[in-house]
C-alpha cells in the first residue's frame, strides 16, 4: 500500500505542473491585464506601463511562468494584484469556509443517497421509485445556480427560513461554540443546494449498481439460506454495490467546487470558489493559479483516497 500511495504521489506531480501550464496559458489569453481598468486622471498611459514593468507583466510568458514556479519552489505563490495580500494567505483565509461547506455539502447527499438509492431499488418501478427517479432527473438537469436564486428568493428573502447569505450575522459577535452555529446556520442552505444537486447523481448510480447487484447468484444463495431481507440487502448487496459510488466520491470535490462557485456568489460566502471568481474578473494571475494548484493537488487527492478506499469496501482488492 505505501510503494503505491508513493507511486501515486509521484505520478501526480507531472499532472499538477501540467495544469498549472494550461491555467497560465488560458489566464494570460484573457484580453486584459488586472491594470486594464485602472481610470484616474493622475493615471497615464506611461503610470500603467511602469505598474506592469513593475509586476513582470512585461516579459514574455515563458519567463513569467518560470519566475513564478521558482517562487513556487520557495513556498510563495505571489502577491494578489486585487487584494495586495499575499495568495498563501487569502487562501488560508478562505479555505476552510468552502471545505466546510462541500464536506457538509457531501456529507448530506450520501446520507440521503443510501437510503433513497437502495429503496428505489429495491421497489423497482413502484410509485416511490417513480417519484425519486423524476427528483434524481430534475436534480441533474437543473443549474445549480438555479437552484440556488430560487432558494434564496423563497427560503431567505420570502419565508425567512434562513439567512440570506454571508456565514456570519451582520454586526453580532458570539463567543464559541456560538459562533460556529451561527456560521452553521449560514451554510446549510447553500450546502443543502450542493447536496441535492450531488445527491441525484449518486441515487441513479447506486440504483444501477443495486439492480445489478441483487440479480447475482450469491445474493439468490444469500436469501436461500433463509437470511433475512434487511441482512441480504444492506450486509450483501449494499457492500458490493457500493463500490462504483467510491469512484463517484473522488471526483465529487471537482463538482462540489465547480458548484460551489455559483452558490458562493449568489450567496456572497466568502471562499476560495468566490474568491476564483473574483480573481478570473480582475485578472489577479496570482489568485486564479494559486487556488488552481490547490484545487489540483485536492483533486489529485481526492482520487488517491477514493483508490484507498477501494481496499476498504472490498477486500478482494490488492495494491501491489
Amino acid at each position: 500500500m505505501r510503494s503505491y500511495v508513493m507511486r501515486r504521489v509521484l505520478a501526480a506531480v507531472p499532472v499538477v505542473v501540467g495544469i498549472t501550464i494550461v491555467t497560465f496559458a488560458l489566464a494570460k489569453a484573457m484580453p486584459g491585464d488586472p491594470f486594464s481598468s485602472i481610470l484616474s486622471p493622475g493615471v497615464n498611459a506611461a503610470s500603467l506601463l511602469h505598474m506592469r514593468y513593475e509586476r513582470g507583466l512585461l516579459d514574455p510568458l515563458p519567463v513569467q511562468y518560470y519566475n513564478w514556479l521558482v517562487q513556487l519552489l520557495h513556498g510563495n505563490l505571489g502577491t494578489s494584484f486585487q487584494m495586495a495580500a499575499p495568495v498563501t494567505k487569502v487562501i488560508s483565509q478562505r479555505i476552510g469556509t468552502t471545505l466546510s461547506l462541500d464536506l457538509m455539502a457531501l456529507f448530506i447527499a450520501l446520507l440521503a443517497t443510501v437510503p433513497l438509492g437502495v429503496i428505489s431499488a429495491v421497489r423497482q418501478y413502484s410509485v416511490l421509485d417513480r417519484v425519486l427517479t423524476l427528483i434524481s432527473f430534475v436534480g441533474i438537469a437543473t443549474p445549480v445556480f438555479f437552484v440556488g436564486l430560487l432558494a434564496l428568493k423563497y427560503l431567505a428573502l420570502t419565508w425567512t427560513i434562513f439567512p440570506p447569505g454571508g456565514v456570519v450575522t451582520p454586526g453580532v459577535t458570539l463567543p464559541f461554540p456560538q459562533n460556529e452555529l451561527d456560521a452553521l446556520y449560514h451554510l446549510i442552505l447553500p450546502a443543502l443546494i450542493l447536496a441535492f444537486a450531488q445527491a441525484a447523481g449518486f441515487v441513479r448510480y447506486l440504483r444501477a449498481s443495486m439492480l445489478e447487484v441483487v440479480r447475482q447468484d450469491f445474493i439468490r444463495t444469500a436469501r436461500s439460506k433463509g437470511l433475512g431481507e434487511r441482512v441480504v440487502v444492506y450486509k450483501h448487496a449494499l457492500r458490493n454495490a457500493v463500490i462504483p459510488l467510491v469512484t463517484l466520491l473522488g471526483l465529487s470535490l471537482p463538482f462540489l467546487f465547480s458548484g460551489g462557485i455559483l452558490i458562493e456568489t449568489v450567496f456572497t460566502i466568502p471562499g476560495i470558489a468566490y474568491t476564483l471568481y473574483q480573481g478570473v474578473i480582475a485578472r489577479d494571475y496570482p489568485i486564479i493559479l494559486g487556488i488552481t494548484l490547490i484545487l489540483a493537488i485536492l483533486t489529485i487527492l481526492g482520487n488517491l483516497l477514493a483508490d484507498v478506499a477501494y481496499a476498504l469496501v472490498d477486500p478482494r482488492i490488492r495494491f501491489d
